[in-house]
């Protein structure tokens, strides 16, 4: 899967002249975050061209012990987790959700659970920006 594939979402929503790549991979709009944040520095127009025919590679989920038995039980019960802007809480969907962007959370018709704050500090590669990520993805990645 080529960077544009991966992207294309981010890239219509944004468009293509104003979306950006942060150092950690995830996508924002251009003017959100500063040229030294981007991973497109020199040259972007250039660089950002070259990115999105390059193959896609993602970086391995590092989870700790307890991440993995924390996803091991949520999957029983629900499919989908998420990180909300507002607060910087994880929820978990039954369905995919969708965003609520004007109270900056995830939301879905069928069952979901809002976590703790004591959550918080768990799942640090889940992000807001991310789409909703499927559990039973994530431990098949790791494991």
């Amino acid at each position: 899967m080529k960077n544009w594939e991966y992207y294309k979402d981010d890239i219509k929503r944004y468009g293509v002249d104003r979306f950006a790549i942060k150092k950690d991979g995830t996508a924002t709009k251009c003017h959100s975050i500063r040229c030294k944040e981007c991973r497109f520095l020199n040259g972007c127009v250039m660089e950002k061209t070259k990115f999105l025919y390059q193959e896609h590679h993602e970086e391995p989920i590092k989870l700790t012990h307890l991440e993995y038995e924390l996803l091991k039980e949520f999957v029983k019960e629900y499919n989908y987790i998420v990180r909300n802007k507002a607060n910087n809480s994880l929820s978990l969907h039954l369905e995919k959700p969708y965003r609520y962007i004007s109270e900056l959370r995830w939301s879905s018709l069928e069952a979901s659970y809002q976590l703790n704050s004591f959550f918080n500090k768990f799942f640090k590669f889940i992000e807001w920006e991310f789409q909703p990520i499927n559990i039973q993805d994530i431990l098949k990645i790791v494991r």
